[in-house]
């Protein structure tokens, strides 16, 4: 990650990752929030990712060797310190996209080929849960005021189902992925303004929509 100040100088740049040979981690996706913090997301085959956890932060400290796996960290806008790191899932878990809302929420989106972790707090009431249903599903999840784990929930369908970006305004929060499923959650076409099922032959891929609010409940999908 590097800050380029407002006459494109580097004020200041850094690496992460393992230290191990043949270990691969990408960084795709930052997120900020109001108050000097800058979020970094991404996958590793790394299983010497230091983690750190300075308060009451989500914390993973193991991952399988080898497969894939999310990882989140939070760094000092102003001087690119690393504050916090943690895995994030396992097996073949990717974080794709990040956004920040409402000044001290971050959420994150991506594909797994398992279950995402467990929450650190109880969920708002009245968000959305979906479990795990096959092969890849695509997630949102919700980091709160201390970067808890406070919210998610896969987007589950019958084939594979990535979130690939995530953008959010006006406590509305919209996740975009391709799905290779034809049975992905989607409301009554009387209950909203444009609902469109599967278009394309088995097989086929498509891409949808799905709209939470701030608090994780499920909106609209398309």
């Amino acid at each position: 990650m590097v800050r380029f100040n407002i006459d494109d100088e580097i004020d200041w740049k850094t690496f992460f990752g393992g230290n191990a040979a043949n270990e691969v981690t990408r960084g795709t996706c930052i997120g900020h929030k109001t108050d000097g913090e800058v979020y970094m997301g991404g996958s590793t085959t790394s299983a010497s990712m230091i983690h750190q956890q300075l308060g009451i932060e989500f914390i993973q400290t193991t991952a399988n060797t080898g497969v894939y796996k999310g990882f989140i960290a939070r760094l000092n806008k102003a001087n690119g310190e690393r504050q916090w790191s943690t895995y994030y899932g396992d097996n073949n878990t990717f974080i794709n996209g990040m956004v920040g809302l409402a000044g001290k929420k971050i959420f994150i989106v991506g594909s797994t080929a398992s279950t995402i972790p467990d929450l650190d707090v109880a969920p708002p009431p009245n968000s959305t849960y979906w479990a795990y249903s096959n092969e890849t599903d695509g997630f949102i999840s919700m980091f709160g005021d201390n970067d808890q784990h406070a919210w998610r929930t896969h987007i589950p369908g019958s084939a594979n189902d990535p979130a690939y970006d995530v953008d959010a305004t006006g406590g509305q929060v919209v996740v975009m992925g391709n799905t290779h499923s034809e049975d992905l959650i989607i409301p009554s076409l009387s209950t909203t303004p444009y609902v469109h099922g599967h278009f394309g032959t088995v097989g086929g891929e498509d891409r949808y929509l799905y709209e939470f609010d701030e608090y994780g409940a499920w909106h609209w999908s398309t």
